[in-house]
């Protein structure tokens, strides 16, 4: 009886530690996930702003090939949808960015974005006026020069997010490890400590008897 109070008093405790490890694991896995989905997040934000930002570039250089006022209105459409989009995609990945140097690089993109509107609009005036010279050359200037610099921003924060997701993921590989192998000592220990229980509860159990039997 006595043998079997202690085994049983051993295993409730191990019991315990497990449930524990348990716990603990399922607690980071859950915040290991919700880190995996935010690198997914930002990853494909990235590369939408790329996506946008490229297919304005090539709707405006399409416009000096349109000589009809007419005709480049649905190109000013798909400019003005892609300008959205773009502009939403920034907004959404903006809370998600952790990064001191991916902050700087967002930040420099938001105001290399007003002054690329400016640009455009001056380029895109002087188009409507008929003055193909200057459109040309602000086109040629100051207006590729924004879009150079744009492109080089979104790249280096697409690029941010490649390493950033390749972290995560080998530091979700160590912590799932360091967890499996936490909870394998912990089973090896219940198993131990309940053999050795067992043992030991035989031992009491033996001598109990003996003592027991021994006459008076």
């Amino acid at each position: 009886m006595l043998s079997a109070l202690f085994v049983g008093a051993i295993y409730m405790i191990a019991t315990e530690q497990i449930n524990k490890l348990t716990a603990d694991m399922s607690v980071k896995t859950a915040a290991t996930d919700e880190m995996t989905k935010r690198d997914a997040a930002r990853s494909t934000l990235a590369n939408d702003i790329r996506f946008h930002a490229e297919q304005s570039e090539g709707q405006l250089a399409l416009l000096f090939f349109i000589s009809e006022k007419e005709k480049r209105i649905p190109v000013y459409q798909k400019m003005d949808t892609h300008k959205a989009a773009l502009d939403q995609a920034i907004e959404h990945i903006t809370p998600l960015i952790t990064g001191a140097d991916e902050k700087e690089a967002l930040t420099r993109l938001v105001k290399m974005r007003e002054v690329f509107r400016d640009n455009l609009q001056e380029t895109v005036d002087a188009l409507e006026l008929d003055d193909r010279e200057k459109a040309t050359k602000l086109l040629s200037t100051a207006t590729q020069d924004n879009l150079k610099e744009i492109r080089g921003l979104v790249e280096h924060l697409i690029k941010e997010q490649r390493v950033a997701i390749s972290a995560g993921e080998q530091d979700v590989k160590d912590r799932n490890a360091e967890a499996e192998s936490a909870l394998v000592r912990s089973k090896n220990i219940v198993i131990a400590s309940s053999l050795g229980a067992a043992t030991v509860g035989v031992l009491l159990g033996l001598l109990l008897m003996r003592n027991t039997a021994r006459p008076e």
